[in-house]
């Protein structure tokens, strides 16, 4: 990892820096050009690439001034501009079966999405980008009942919080006693069910007494 040291990334020397979400800063302006930029610690030279990343209009932040017109051209050596994830529909499309196959494999469950759900998803103006596309499709997965979750992705779409089953301490207590009650059918005895599901036997205990679970 990168360690500050001195005031120096020097656990950075010889990669790439990544800034997320770039600010007027001091300390970027002093680490921002691209490929050639180095610093001194101990006497020692070290060398660094610069990505940086913004989700606003630097262009118009210089020109109000709302942005350092040096920082912005020491940054602007290579521009890439990203769309909007709403103008890729082919990647709300890849990301949703990713998001989807990453969080039944964390939950243990076989949750799809039907063509319909899909037409949700693609209609859908994410203003989140792809971190709100993740976290609708995570709240899906722990809210929904069903093996297709369009009716909870439409509900967390909406922003909706009708009911209890919308908050998410106790969506995470569902979905504990499901892969319990689930276990307890599986393994023959505690100690198999905490190896199973990667907790100390005696959470196991506790947690199954919690739920009612003989």
């Amino acid at each position: 990892g990168i360690r500050k040291a001195n005031g120096s990334l020097v656990g950075a020397r010889g990669r790439t820096i990544i800034l997320k979400s770039v600010r007027n800063n001091k300390h970027v302006s002093r680490w921002s050009e691209f490929g050639e930029h180095r610093w001194s610690n101990f006497g020692c030279h070290y060398y660094c690439s610069i990505i940086a990343a913004t989700n606003r209009n630097l262009e118009e932040q210089v020109k109000s001034k709302a942005f350092r017109e040096d920082l912005y051209y020491r940054l602007n050596a290579l521009a890439l501009e990203i769309p909007p994830l709403r103008s890729r529909p082919e990647d709300v499309l890849e990301l949703s079966e990713k998001f989807l196959a990453m969080y039944n494999d964390q939950y243990q469950t076989e949750k799809r999405i039907s063509p319909k759900g899909m037409e949700l998803l693609l209609g859908h103006s994410y203003p989140g980008n792809a971190r709100e596309l993740r976290n609708l499709i995570k709240q899906a997965v722990v809210m929904s009942d069903d093996g297709i979750i369009d009716e909870a992705l439409s509900i967390a779409m909406s922003g909706e919080t009708q009911n209890d089953d919308l908050n998410l301490t106790l969506a995470i207590e569902k979905v504990e006693r499901e892969l319990l009650v689930r276990a307890r059918k599986i393994y023959r005895n505690t100690r198999e069910i905490a190896r199973h599901l990667g907790i100390s036997q005696p959470s196991v205990v506790r947690k199954m007494g919690k739920h009612k679970i003989r």
